[in-house]
């Protein structure tokens, strides 16, 4: 039990000093009940508790810290809640609970919000709550009562819940309003020219809810953590990555670059770990040049976060491919750089670590007509700093020494390079 009305055991997480976020000290350190307490009052209950237990930091963009909580809502009885405070650089993000103070001539300003109520999300909390109401409304009948976990949250931006009900099994993604028809037109557009993507069940673009059919069988990343064989040649994920690529929809924009992520991905980690800037310095210049040399690249259409998770396999084959919600226009290096550095970060904690290397290099190898080995190197170090960061959005005890580690296997990567 933590002290109550204090945050106990949060030495690595003190408060992040971000002088155009100027809140952000103050909803990450010991004294961020003074931001959590007024909204859980406002909602009739009293803060028992507090522990932080994930941060997603932009530098000088935006922050925002996820709380468990224990609120007694008036019975004597803590339960146990979940709470997101975050702040931006122009405030308190939209559609919260705004809590406002003074400081000298400016007013710190952020925004508290209880799951599920996500304040960009708005078919969340009333999927979580009336699952199987919401899914009759799309013609999908289900039992009394179909069971819902959460496979991914990224606050303000997505979630993903997977809903079960006996032997069916379907995942509804919820995204911003304004980017579900393109997330929509996504799927159309790769089930068109024959890629595995899930089956669209039904949709509602105003409230930005998507609910797709599962994709039977398992991940690549199944078979390497468990190191069943056999996995997919690596030629098999270069036609992937090839057919990918013979999407027409130039409309459509990537939504992230990882080499021009990298700098961010470095900033971040300098801003929190003092002690590897000097080093954090020397990837952020090898960087730099890395992206004037991605301008010289042909855009193609690409995934965009082409992992091992993101592949449902059956033996040798491929036979499946989820989370396109980045597909669009881009750096054709993304889809070599993104697996490779995936891989080569599982197997820092891996027993079969020499066969993640080895299975990382000859997908290189094998699409190196489509990006040279030394490219893919360099942007594979840009995806290495953005999983550096994982550790610290984690808030596990250890995460200095895990983020360490993963700069030195950087270190190794750009040597070999």
């Amino acid at each position: 039990m933590l002290a109550t009305g204090r945050m106990a055991g949060h030495h690595r997480l003190m408060g992040i000093d971000d002088p155009l976020l100027p809140a952000a000290v103050h909803l990450t350190g010991e004294y961020a009940d003074d931001a959590l307490r007024p909204a859980v009052e406002h909602a009739g209950g009293s803060l028992v508790t507090f522990r932080c237990t994930q941060v997603h930091y932009r530098p000088g963009s935006e922050l925002i810290a996820r709380y468990r909580v224990e609120v007694d809502w008036g019975d004597g009885t803590p339960r146990r809640e979940t709470l997101y405070v975050g702040t931006t650089r122009h405030g308190a993000p939209p559609g919260t609970i705004a809590i406002t103070a003074p400081l000298h001539d400016s007013v710190l300003a952020a925004g508290v919000w209880r799951w599920p109520f996500d304040p960009n999300l708005p078919a969340l909390e009333r999927l979580a709550r009336t699952t199987q109401m919401v899914l009759a409304d799309h013609g999908v009948i289900t039992s009394a009562r179909p069971s819902v976990t959460v496979a991914a949250y990224r606050p303000t931006e997505r979630a993903v819940l997977r809903i079960v009900d006996g032997e069916r099994v379907w995942f509804a993604k919820l995204v911003r309003p304004e980017e579900a028809a393109d997330l929509i037109r996504r799927h159309e557009l790769l089930a068109a020219c024959g890629l595995p993507v899930p089956e669209l069940v039904g949709h509602d673009v105003d409230e930005g809810l998507v609910i797709m059919a599962e994709l039977r069988g398992s991940t690549l990343r199944d078979l390497v953590k468990s190191d069943a064989s056999p996995w997919p040649a690596p030629s098999a994920l270069a036609d992937l990555v090839r057919q990918i690529r013979t999407v027409d929809a130039t409309d459509l924009t990537a939504m992230r670059h990882r080499l021009r992520d990298g700098p961010h991905h470095t900033a971040l980690l300098a801003s929190v770990f003092p002690a590897e800037r000097n080093r954090l310095a020397r990837l952020d210049e090898q960087l730099q040049h890395a992206i004037d040399d991605a301008a010289q690249r042909e855009p193609t259409f690409v995934h965009g976060d082409l992992h091992e998770r993101q592949l449902i396999v059956d033996g040798d084959r491929i036979i499946g491919l989820l989370d396109i919600d980045e597909c669009g226009i881009g750096d054709p290096v993304d889809d070599v750089a993104v697996p490779v550095a995936h891989l080569r970060y599982r197997a820092l904690t891996a027993p079969n670590a020499v066969r993640i290397h080895r299975y990382a290099d000859n997908l290189i190898a094998a699409t190196s007509d489509v990006i040279p080995s030394a490219t893919a190197g360099v942007a594979s170090a840009a995806v290495l700093a953005g999983l550096a960061t994982s550790a610290f959005r984690a808030q596990t005890e250890d995460w200095p020494h895990r983020a360490g580690r993963v700069l030195d296997l950087i270190d190794d990567v750009l040597t070999s390079t």
